[in-house]
């Protein structure tokens, strides 16, 4: 006897409720956002990723622009992300290094959606949802029920709690026999960035094809450190602890004096505690002008990241040769291609200094900072790690 539509839910809820585990081929597209990976997922909220492809417009032109993507997707691609439900290990076999997040770290395709291995909008779909018939359909040669759906209520306040839907509304394809999703549509909110990206009416397509629902042996979500790998550590670091956190001298009084202060009141270190090398980035604001919307971005390090590299090539490549303090470096004026890119009539200042001094690289940012000003704040940065070097 065919279930009616509430019970059929209830059986999609109870079906997701006592998954232990899965493994599947992930799809996700969106307009130009695509991306396939091998998923490990296993509760409580431990998933694996292994990028197959990974194309994102929106990381494409950020790191095009100013070189602002962590990683990019060629270099997603072939890597292993590990979250063992707190901590994330990005492992790079190519380079045989390791980075260990404190957080989920699985770089999301869709900006703003956690979608990787994600099916907890399952957990009580009668409750949250307004549902409705869609008929049915073979999805990758699976019989599938296909259930409508529409947020009861877009947001929803308990006191100390909110619960915000997403979504405008979806159509999910569920395996009849495992009452699994194989396939999932939906229409993000007009509020968020993902809509902003989609042509109008367009939605958002998630497919999970070679599902095994045999939960994945706990081992396979150990962050420990693949053999011969180097580690680096990532932690958040309070203002006035960074010289005990990084490897090599770092003073923040040239630009603290000036009237910056850090944004977050810290800034995100990554060590190898035992090769001795490590890097940060650190956010500021303000300036002692009062001028709104100033930022500096300060990137340090005696061991490049992979933005870090990328930064280094690109202002090598592109930049004006300048002395910076003691040092020699490089000045890179990048507002003209933002402008050209983006928008004409933005006058924002966008320039970035690098130099190299006692074997740690440095790199500082300014978005609404002038070519002389940022020079002069680097240049300062620049003299004061020379005295402290000494």
């Amino acid at each position: 006897m065919e279930l009616t539509t509430a019970d059929f839910a209830r059986a999609a809820t109870t079906a997701y409720r006592q998954l232990d585990g899965f493994v599947a081929t992930e799809k996700i597209r969106a307009g130009a956002i695509s991306a396939t990976a091998r998923i490990r997922a296993r509760r409580p909220g431990m998933c694996t990723v292994e990028f197959e492809s990974y194309a994102s417009p929106l990381v494409d032109l950020e790191e095009h622009l100013v070189n602002g993507a962590e990683y990019t997707p060629e270099e997603l691609i072939g890597m292993s992300l590990v979250h063992d439900g707190r901590r994330t290990l990005l492992f790079d076999p190519s380079r045989s290094i390791a980075v260990l997040k404190p957080s989920r770290s699985l770089f999301e395709p869709l900006p703003g959606y956690q979608a990787l291995g994600e099916l907890g909008f399952l957990d009580d779909l009668p409750h949250d949802f307004l549902l409705r018939d869609a008929g049915e359909e073979t999805v990758d040669g699976r019989a599938a029920r296909l259930l409508g759906f529409k947020p009861k209520q877009p947001l929803r306040s308990h006191l100390l709690k909110t619960v915000a839907f997403p979504i405008r509304r979806a159509v999910v394809a569920f395996d009849k026999e495992t009452k699994l999703p194989l396939r999932i549509r939906f229409h993000p909110s007009r509020n968020s960035v993902l809509w902003t990206l989609l042509r109008p009416d367009e939605a958002v397509t998630i497919e999970y094809t070679g599902m095994n629902t045999e939960a994945p042996d706990t081992d396979l979500f150990s962050v420990s450190t693949p053999p011969d790998a180097r580690l680096f550590r990532e932690r958040h670091i309070q203002e006035g602890r960074f010289a005990d956190a990084l490897p090599f001298f770092l003073s923040l009084d040239p630009l603290l004096e000036r009237g910056y202060r850090l944004v977050d009141t810290g800034g995100t270190v990554a060590v190898d505690d035992e090769g001795g090398k490590g890097y940060c980035t650190i956010v500021f604001s303000g300036g002692d002008e009062p001028e709104a919307g100033r930022l500096l971005t300060l990137r340090a390090g005696n061991f490049l990241s992979p933005n870090m590299s990328r930064r280094k090539a690109t202002l090598a490549e592109n930049g004006d040769r300048v002395q910076v303090g003691p040092a020699d470096g490089y000045l890179l004026d990048r507002a003209a291609s933002w402008r050209q890119e983006l928008s004409e009539q933005d006058d924002r200042e966008l320039v970035e200094a690098f130099w190299t001094r006692n074997d740690v690289f440095w790199f500082l940012s300014g978005d609404g900072i002038d070519r002389t000003g940022l020079a002069e704040l680097a240049s300062a940065l620049a003299a004061a790690e020379d005295d402290g070097a000494d």
